[in-house]
C-alpha cells in the first residue's frame, strides 16, 4: 500500500508539472518534487524499519511517521488517537481520530511552549483511550512535546527526559 501510495503521489506531480508553462516555474517545481519524491522514499524506510510505536505510559506511545502508518501495531496497542507532528501526514485509518499540527518546524526556534498547553490538554484527554504522538522520525518534536506533558503532569523535568 505504502508503495502504491507513493507512485500515486508522484505520478501526480510530474503531471502538475508538466503542465507549467515558464521554465523557471518548472525549475521550481522540480526542485519541490524531487523534495516530496525523497520524503516519500524516508517515509517508506521509516514504515519498514522504525514502525513500531514505544509505550511512554499507559496508553501513551511516541513514535516516527513509520510508526504511525503501521495499522496492525496500532491495533494491538489500542491506539485510538494520533497527535501528527509533522507536515508529513501518516495515513488516516478508520476507526482512528487525528490531530496534525504541520507548522510544526523541527527547528530550535519552533515554538514549543506557546503551544505546549494545548498539546498536553490534547494528550490527556486522549490518554484514556490510547494516543501516538509522533513527528517524522519520532526524536525531536514528539520527543519533546512527550517530555512536556511529562513535566505538565508533576514529572521532574530529569525523569521526564529519562
Amino acid at each position: 500500500q505504502v508503495e502504491n501510495s507513493l507512485d500515486d503521489k508522484c505520478a501526480v506531480e510530474i503531471s502538475s508539472l508538466s503542465e507549467e508553462s515558464t521554465s523557471e516555474s518548472k525549475t521550481s517545481n522540480r526542485s519541490r518534487l524531487k523534495a516530496k519524491i525523497l520524503r516519500s522514499l524516508a517515509t517508506h524506510r521509516f514504515s519498514q524499519v522504525d514502525n513500531e510505536p514505544q509505550l511512554i505510559e499507559e496508553n501513551v506511545y511516541i513514535g516516527s511517521i513509520g510508526a504511525a502508518n503501521n495499522l496492525e501495531s496500532l491495533s494491538r496497542n489500542r491506539i485510538r488517537c494520533i497527535l501528527c507532528l509533522c507536515s508529513d501526514s501518516a495515513r488516516e485509518h478508520d476507526g482512528i481520530e487525528y490531530m496534525t499540527i504541520k507548522d510544526f518546524p523541527d527547528r530550535v526556534c519552533a515554538d514549543l511552549f506557546g503551544r505546549l498547553p494545548m498539546l498536553c490538554s490534547h494528550i490527556e484527554e486522549r490518554a484514556g483511550r490510547g494516543i501516538l504522538v509522533h513527528c517524522f522520525q519520532g526524536k525531536s518534536r514528539s520527543a519533546a512535546v512527550v517530555a512536556g506533558w511529562l513535566v505538565w503532569r508533576g514529572r521532574r523535568l530529569a525523569d521526564a527526559l529519562a
